[in-house]
């Protein structure tokens, strides 16, 4: 959107969150084909009637590369679109393999965190469940971590001395 501002006005949205396939546009056959796509808007089957908002904004074509992740799985694509229909060149493709390389990192990245996340939930909530603490002391800075059940079947606990 920042590239296209005016699609705010217009309530549209070029980015789409429909699932893979080998139809509905280059930006869901080119993961689906797990390979670099680029077309023009106006002549491609794929696009069918999604083409009316790209084409209202003046866009003619679109050229979608697959992000993915070290095994070849596809996390998602990025897309470049064009007045013109015209493939990128060079430099748009040094900046395609850089894009999708640190997209990759991104979405990876995130996605750990949400699963770390979900498995301390699940964690805490196996603690609570069992009645059961946990506790870990890092004797280099003298720090402790206890867990939330655990301060709550014995207290507070202070010191890693208090636990015998």
């Amino acid at each position: 959107r920042a590239a296209l501002p005016h699609l705010e006005k217009t309530g549209g949205s070029i980015v789409n969150t429909a699932s893979v396939s080998g139809t509905g546009g280059d930006w869901a056959t080119s993961p689906y084909n797990a390979a670099k796509g680029g077309v023009n808007i106006l002549t491609d089957p794929h696009w069918g009637e999604r083409a009316s908002l790209p084409l209202a904004h003046g866009l003619r074509a679109c050229w979608s590369t697959p992000i993915f992740d070290g095994q070849r799985h596809v996390l998602g694509t990025f897309a470049l679109y064009f007045r013109t229909p015209t493939p990128p060149s060079d430099r748009h493709r040094q900046l395609i393999d850089v894009t999708t390389y640190t997209a990759a990192i991104a979405i990876i990245a995130s996605r750990e965190k949400q699963d770390a996340r979900r498995r301390e939930t699940q964690f805490e909530e196996a603690q609570r469940i069992a009645h059961l603490g946990s506790y870990d002391w890092d004797a280099r800075s003298n720090t402790a971590h206890r867990s939330a059940e655990l301060c709550r079947n014995f207290g507070r606990v202070l010191w890693p001395s208090q636990l015998s």
